[in-house]
């Protein structure tokens, strides 16, 4: 197969293979990686290669991830780091990417699956924080109401009006008409002039007017006080009519001079145009006509259309793949066979970064555009076919000069970047290594080009580029090579392209056999020998073509009211219209005040003359001075009306001081009701005139609002009833040598008493001491017998078991290659029963004590983890503490180095089973079927190729359909697989699901944590802080609780599971190093726990063995702790204390 070479082909590309993780025997072994491409680049691999492998569905994300953390062991990895992810989950309705999808097509989509907007219209209303609103309205000049008053004051007026006209009409129709008929009766008749008869009308009329001037009086007797005769009535109405027609013409002249005098704008509206009634009225109107836009945001390419035109190089064949790869595969592959200077070497870069130059400036060109098309244009009115082409075009010249500053920036960071770091060329032509024996690292030497200069001090270098075939040196025209093939074709031309000949030279030299058409001078706005750099400095545009639609904006813009406004000065119309709707008002108003102002100014007159003239004032005669005072027209009045009115007079005279100061505040009150009258009617006036009428309204309301704030945390409150541990009970280690690694702790009831005792090995002196201490039932101990065995060899397990069935614990020691079991006797002493030796009887990994022959006597099961075919030995015990016989389980498919096991029932036959699981040499799980007679079968492979390195496995029925199921967690690629058991002892592996990056301790529990009678997976482990995870099974899948995080316990040791405080709830009891702490997370529901530490000590050189028992049957869980540092054991009894609610 052919070799891609990336220096001439970018475009090489090959599938991603990973090798198997981990040490062992089959390194050798690659497995592809689906989706995933390598390519020259690693961000060209990266967009080409899809995420395949990272989705749930897909079975190579355990291998990826395996894959991963053995980089990280390479790379020096801190394994107390963890990476709490899983693999993703393709879901249709909620992704727009498959997992098959390419980065490149996510990238181009910027990696966003939807936009899910927020938009608070309150946030927004309060960042305006509006002064004031108002809101216009548009309706009628007047409602039905005023209609209805205005004709009704206006009818009034008339009437008012017609009753003071129409007498004289009348008159004078009558008079004309007598006039007339005297005329034609007449047989003699004296001819006057013509001047003579006007001026006599003209005298006439004027004494008629004079005389009824005097004599008009529109008010009568009853507009006056009751006490006032009907002459003085008559007397004071024709002074009240005077005054009324005086202060009725000057109010109506006021009005009508100020309404001439003052202009008003006058507003005509055009509702829902056209755009051709529009275009007419703008011809008409100009720019006084406005439109107010009902939208008034739209975007650009609602009316704009620009289509760029680039560079006749960009859409012609040379930047083709086509003819980039036709050229690349005409020349030879291995570079060496061309001279260094040939520019057959540099003609594959130079094509590629003509290619990228076209497709850089397209992009930027297209996103400017089309950032422009997409922008608002914000307009409250409507804008002129002018001000809109002006500003649309000078914006599309804003955009159309910052793209050239954009592609130039860009590349300029290129180019810095490349030659600040001195990076050498895949070509060698800036730099080239000099070989120097005599040091440790490689020196460099820069290259000189044209006019000494040198690429270690510009990169902008450069030399006609040359064919070079046989010592013959042929130039190629406008082309140049340099430093860098990019700055080397920034300062070259086209020319070559636009010359046949010299595409016929590139065809020859490089072998291609197509053929190449020249570009054509006339297409282009730049000439041929323009460099690179300066088509990069305008983007490789020739133009950008425009297509400005302004009905497109008018319609866009939809304007729902179009008017114009004018000013008026004088509209006789208007004046007609005010004065019939004020005069009936006015008429009223001073029909009614005009004859009180005239009866009391006419009192405060005689009041005030009748005090100058007074010299004196008598009781008997004041009444009939009074009456000669009160005499205005007529003297020789009867008696009677005199008395009348010197009653009167009486009846004021007694307090005319207070009388008159009222009067006077009455007159002053008037005059400003008159004035306050003709203001409103001047305010009134000016609002009709309007035809639209805005409506000002200030809100200025204060909303307090209340806010409460609900602060939901997760504390952990302790119950009523509190879970404690009393002060520990120590008991000495009688030991006399400090080693950790001999001793060894068991625990098991040796009397039958129902009490949990201890029996431990150490070495001491020159034995190694087995001791049993009893339990007293306070959780305190006594030494019951001390046991010894040689020191030539280590005892490296013991255990308590009940080998000979009389309900008494027996204990059970390897020491060296000898199986020991010491039988208790009722004296609490111990009878040294069994010793048997076996070769095979060494490196013990670890022992299993069960009935594998369904005798109902415990036999043993010991695993070895070195030497193969016999790592598997049975001991099948009898009824008297022996074992009977000697089972070696071989098997070339167990014939491996073993991890650990598991005993259990798989297949629900009463016998037991055995699963295996193998080092990382040969990472695979086994199950070997016992037979019923301590024999089992051969081992059955439960994974096709070895790739499980199962550190940890459990047994378990997960999903409760009676089988047993079982769980391995992968070291490598840091996965749980779970395998369902089924009826014909097959077993069905799930989806593996992944946990977390971490490196030891970690442990692994199944039981049921959540109390709904269903296994549960917990997951334990320690980095800086202890964490927890727990997995649910439910509906075929395994759901996991949320990551639980206990902070500073320290280094992770031991963890037990068990409900220590029987509320039937799991509880984790954790034992630290570093220093020694013992901690218990007591459980009260739904994956929750809370943490109460029991003890805490300073010592850190060993671990401490933990267990838990009840000590002091008081039927709670205590916990015993055994130091060999502190050379005690500690017991901590349970106590709990519960207090009434």
């Amino acid at each position: 197969m052919s070799k891609c070479v990336c220096a001439i082909n970018p475009y090489c590309q090959t599938p991603y293979v990973v090798s198997d993780p981990g040490f062992n025997a089959y390194k050798n072994l690659v497995y592809d990686v689906p989706g995933s491409i390598r390519r020259c680049l690693p961000i060209d691999s990266l967009l080409s290669s899809s995420l395949e492998c990272l989705y749930e569905d897909y079975g190579c994300f355990p291998l990826l991830i395996a894959s991963f953390y053995e980089t990280l062991g390479q790379q020096n990895y801190n394994p107390s780091l963890t990476f709490d992810f899983g693999p993703l989950i393709y879901n249709p309705a909620t992704t727009l990417f498959p997992p098959n999808a390419t980065v490149s097509s996510m990238f181009k989509e910027m990696m966003v699956e939807q936009w899910n907007p927020s938009m608070s219209y309150r946030s927004f209303f309060e960042s305006c924080a509006p002064t004031y609103c108002t809101y216009s309205q548009r309706m009628r000049t007047e409602n039905f109401l005023g209609v209805i008053v205005t004709i009704i004051s206006m009818i009034g007026g008339l009437i008012l009006s017609l009753r003071i006209v129409t007498p004289y009409l009348v008159k004078i129709i009558v008079g004309l008409m007598k006039k007339l008929k005297k005329k034609r009766q007449r047989t003699e008749r004296v001819h006057q002039s013509y001047f003579n008869r006007i001026k006599i009308i003209i005298q006439n009329m004027i004494k008629l007017l004079s005389k009824t001037l005097i004599e008009l009086n529109i008010f009568s007797s009853s507009d006056f006080e009751s006490s006032i005769d009907r002459l003085t009535a008559t007397y004071y109405g024709r002074w009240a009519t005077r005054f009324y027609i005086l202060l009725f013409l000057s109010t109506f002249t006021i009005l009508i001079f100020y309404t001439m005098i003052q202009p008003h704008s006058v507003t005509k509206t055009f509702d829902q145009l056209s755009f051709n009634s529009y275009q007419q009225l703008r011809k008409i109107y100009g720019n006084k006509l406005k439109c107010s836009c009902s939208q008034i945001a739209s975007t650009y390419n609602k009316f704009v259309e620009i289509i760029p035109e680039f560079h006749p190089i960009c859409s012609s064949q040379f930047v083709s793949k086509e003819w980039h790869m036709g050229i690349i595969n005409s020349l030879a592959s291995n570079f060496s066979l061309y001279s260094k200077n040939d520019y057959r070497r540099f003609i594959s870069s130079h094509l590629q970064y003509l290619q990228g130059l076209c497709q850089i400036s397209k992009d930027s060109v297209d996103n400017a555009i089309n950032e422009f098309l997409t922008s608002l244009l914000v307009t409250v009115e409507l804008l002129s076919k002018e001000n809109f082409h002006h500003r649309i075009e000078i914006l599309i010249e804003q955009s159309k000069s910052n793209v050239p500053f954009l592609v130039s920036r860009f590349l300029a960071t290129i180019q810095t970047f490349n030659h600040g770091n001195a990076f050498m060329t895949t070509y060698g032509t800036n730099f080239q290594y000099v070989s120097r024996i005599s040091d440790s690292y490689a020196h460099t030497n820069a290259m000189i080009y044209d006019d000494n200069c040198s690429c270690g001090l510009s990169s902008n270098c450069t030399t006609q580029a040359n064919f070079i075939e046989k010592s013959t040196i042929i130039p190629i025209v406008g082309l140049k090579m340099g430093c860098l093939p990019s700055e080397s074709f920034r300062l070259s031309t086209l020319e070559c392209f636009y010359n046949q000949s010299c595409l016929d030279l590139v065809h020859k030299y490089t072998n291609y056999q197509n053929s190449s058409i020249a570009l054509s001078t006339n297409l282009s706005y730049f000439p041929p020998n323009s460099t690179i750099n300066e088509l990069i400095n305008h983007a490789f545009t020739e133009q950008w073509l425009k297509n400005i639609t302004y009905s497109s904006y008018y319609d866009e813009c939809f304007p729902s009211v179009c008017s114009y406004t004018y000013i008026e000065k004088f509209n006789i119309l208007y004046l007609i219209t005010l004065f019939l709707s004020l005069q009936g008002g006015l008429t009223l108003v001073l029909a009614w005040i005009c004859p009180k102002i005239i009866q009391n100014v006419s009192k405060i007159y005689h009041y005030y003359r009748r005090r100058r003239q007074r010299t004196s004032v008598y009781p008997h005669n004041s009444l009939s001075m009074s009456s000669n005072d009160f005499n205005i027209q007529n003297t020789n009045n009867n008696a009677d009306n005199q008395t009348e009115q010197n009653r009167t007079f009486e009846q004021r005279i007694s307090s005319p001081s207070r009388r008159y100061s009222k009067r006077i505040l009455i007159i002053s009150l008037l005059i400003l009701l008159i004035i306050s009258i003709i203001i409103f009617s001047i305010y009134y006036a000016r609002n009709v005139s309007m035809k639209n009428k805005t409506m000002d309204r200030t809100l200025n309301t204060t909303i307090t609002s209340t806010t409460t704030m609900m602060s939901i945390s997760s504390i952990t409150t302790e119950p009523l009833c509190q879970d404690k541990f009393q002060q520990q009970i120590s008991t000495n280690i009688s030991c006399s040598e400090h080693d950790e690694n001999n001793f060894q702790i068991a625990t098991g009831d040796f009397n039958n008493d129902n009490r949990v005792d201890l029996v431990y090995s150490c070495r001491s002196n020159q034995n190694e001491e087995i001791i049993v201490l009893m339990n007293n039932g306070n959780g305190t101990f006594h030494n019951s017998s001390v046991l010894l065995l040689s020191r030539s060899d280590w005892i490296t397990h013991i255990y308590a078991v009940d080998f000979n069935n009389d309900n008494r614990s027996d204990v059970f020691l390897i020491h060296g290659s000898n199986l020991i079991i010491l039988l208790s006797t009722d004296n609490e002493t111990f009878e040294y029963r069994t010793e048997l030796t076996n070769k095979y009887i060494s490196s013990i990994n670890e022992v299993h004590i069960a009935d594998f022959n369904n005798d109902n006597q415990s036999d043993v099961l010991l695993i070895r983890n070195t030497e193969p075919m016999e790592n598997l030995i049975v001991f099948l015990g009898n009824d008297n503490g022996a074992f009977q016989t000697q089972i070696m389980v071989s098997s070339t498919k167990i014939s491996k180095a073993i991890n650990t096991a598991v005993v259990y029932d798989l297949n629900n036959d009463k016998i037991l089973d055995i699963v295996i699981s193998f080092t990382q040499f040969e990472k695979n799980v086994c199950i070997i079927y016992g037979r019923g007679n301590g024999s089992f079968s051969s081992g059955i492979l439960l994974f096709e190729r070895n790739m499980i390195y199962a550190v940890t496995l459990a047994v378990a029925n997960i999903n409760n359909d009676h089988y047993a199921d079982i769980v391995i967690y992968d070291e490598d690629s840091k996965h749980f697989y779970v395998l369902f058991g089924s009826a014909n002892e097959t077993f069905q592996i799930q989806k593996p699901f992944f946990t977390a990056i971490i490196s030891f301790p970690y442990f692994l529990f199944i039981d049921d944590f959540d109390n709904d009678n269903q296994s549960d997976i917990a997951f334990l482990y320690s980095l800086y802080d202890f964490e927890y995870k727990i997995y649910h099974y439910h509906n075929n899948s395994f759901k996991r609780n949320e990551k639980t995080v206990i902070k500073s316990l320290g280094g992770l040791d031991t963890v037990i599971v068990r409900d220590i405080n029987n509320d039937n709830y799991l509880d984790i009891i954790l034992g630290t190093v570093g220093p020694n702490k013992i901690y218990v997370l007591f459980g009260y529901g739904n994956d929750r726990f809370y943490s109460h530490m029991v003890y805490s000590g300073e010592h850190q050189l060993f671990s401490s063995w933990l267990t838990v028992g009840d000590f002091n049957n008081d039927n709670f869980q205590d916990i015993v702790s055994a130091n060999y540092d502190t050379m005690l054991i500690d017991v901590f009894l349970y106590k709990r204390e519960c207090s009434i609610a």
